[in-house]
C-alpha cells in the first residue's frame, strides 16, 4: 500500500510506493534484444496493461483492442491508488497513499522521441491531457492533479514508448502551495497577475524569448534550474489548462512541438521532463494564477549541492539558452 509522508519541519512530502519497484525497465543495460519483453504500450499488447479508462479510437472499435491513436490506462505500478483506505498508523505527517495514477500512451506507433510526431498528433495528445484533467475534476476527493512527461532514461522514463502520466492527490503539495501563495501576494500588491506581467516584460526585452505566436510565448525563465529550461505560457490570462478551448490547444501543440524539435536539434532524442502547471482543482480564485507548460531538459544531473541546498547550479545563462533555441527553430 502506498503512503504519504511529510517532513514536519519543511512540509515537503514524499510518496512511499513499493509497487513502483516492480516496473519493467527497457533501459536496463544488462538486458538483450532476445530477452526483452514486448512493449506493453504497442497495439496488440493491450492485455499487458489494465483495461483502458479512455481511448481515442473509432466508434466501432472495441476497447482494449488495436485501432486507437491515444490510449489511457491506470498505471499498473501506481504511486497512489484510489481505493487506499485510512490505516491505523495514520498521523498528521503520515497517511494512506490515496489518489489516481494514469498512463497516457501518446501514440500507437512505437516512438521514443516526441519530436518525431507531427502537429496533428501533438494536438490530439494535448486534447487528451485536457480530457483527463476534466474527468479528474469531477471527483471532489482530489485537490491537485498534474500531467507530466518523462522522456529518456536520464529523465526518469522506464519505458521508451512515448507516454505521459497523470497523478491526482487529495492535497496540494507544499512547493505548489508556496508558488500559489507568491502569486496571490503579487496579485494583492499589484492588482495584476504575475505571469501576465512577466509575459509583457519578456516580450519587450526579447532576450529570453524563444518564440511567440498570437496565442503563446515560449521563454527561458530568468532563474532556470536546468540548462535550456523553457516555459510555454498562454498570452491571454487563463488559470486552468482544462478550460482551454480547441483553438488554444492547437496553438499550444504547435509552439510546444517547435520547442521540442529545437531541443532535438541540440541533442538527438533529448532527455526531458515537462509538466502542465494548472490551478489546483479545489481552488476557486482565478485572477492570480496563469497555467503554463514547463519543459525541463535533463542534459546534466542534479548533484550533492543541489540536493543539500535546494539551489541548482545551471551552466547556461537563460539569455544564451534562448538564443541557442531560437537559432535551432525551424
Amino acid at each position: 500500500m502506498s503512503e504519504f509522508s511529510k517532513d514536519p519541519l519543511t512540509g515537503r512530502g514524499v510518496i512511499i510506493a513499493p509497487e513502483r519497484a516492480q516496473r519493467p525497465e527497457q533501459f536496463d543495460p544488462t538486458s538483450t534484444a532476445e530477452s526483452a519483453q514486448p512493449c506493453p504500450f504497442c497495439p496488440g499488447n493491450e492485455r499487458q496493461t489494465p483495461p483502458e479508462s479512455w481511448a481515442d479510437r473509432p466508434a466501432d472499435s472495441p476497447p482494449d483492442r488495436p485501432g486507437w491513436s491515444i490510449r489511457v490506462v491506470p498505471n499498473k505500478y501506481p504511486a497512489v491508488t484510489a481505493d487506499d483506505g485510512i490505516t491505523d498508523g495514520q498521523t498528521a505527517d503520515r497517511s494512506a497513499g490515496a489518489g489516481i495514477h494514469e498512463v497516457i500512451i501518446e501514440t500507437a506507433a512505437h516512438v521514443a522521441n516526441l519530436a518525431a510526431l507531427d502537429e496533428a498528433q501533438f494536438s490530439k495528445i494535448f486534447r487528451a491531457y485536457r480530457g483527463r484533467l476534466r474527468a479528474v475534476h469531477e471527483d471532489r476527493r482530489w485537490r491537485f492533479a498534474l500531467i507530466f512527461k518523462n522522456q529518456g532514461e536520464r529523465a526518469g522514463a522506464t519505458l521508451e514508448h512515448a507516454h505521459a502520466q497523470l497523478l491526482a492527490l487529495p492535497f496540494v503539495p507544499a512547493d505548489v502551495e508556496k508558488e500559489l501563495a507568491g502569486a496571490r501576494d503579487y496579485h494583492r500588491r499589484s492588482a495584476s497577475c504575475y505571469y501576465c506581467a512577466l509575459i509583457e516584460r519578456e516580450l519587450q526585452a526579447r532576450v529570453r524569448v524563444v518564440t511567440s505566436s498570437a496565442a503563446f510565448i515560449a521563454l527561458c525563465p530568468a532563474a532556470p534550474r536546468f540548462a535550456f529550461e523553457t516555459w510555454v505560457l498562454p498570452r491571454v490570462h487563463g488559470a486552468a489548462f482544462e478550460h482551454a478551448d480547441d483553438s488554444i490547444i492547437a496553438a499550444l501543440a504547435k509552439i510546444s512541438r517547435q520547442v521540442i524539435a529545437a531541443l532535438d536539434r541540440l541533442q538527438a532524442n533529448p532527455p526531458f521532463n515537462y509538466f502542465i502547471q494548472s490551478l489546483p482543482l479545489a481552488d476557486s480564485e482565478r485572477a492570480h494564477y496563469h497555467w503554463q507548460l514547463r519543459l525541463l531538459p535533463q542534459f546534466s544531473r542534479a548533484a550533492g549541492f543541489e540536493w543539500g541546498s535546494g539551489i541548482h547550479i545551471n551552466p547556461v545563462a537563460p539569455e544564451a539558452a534562448a538564443q541557442v533555441l531560437r537559432d535551432a527553430l525551424i
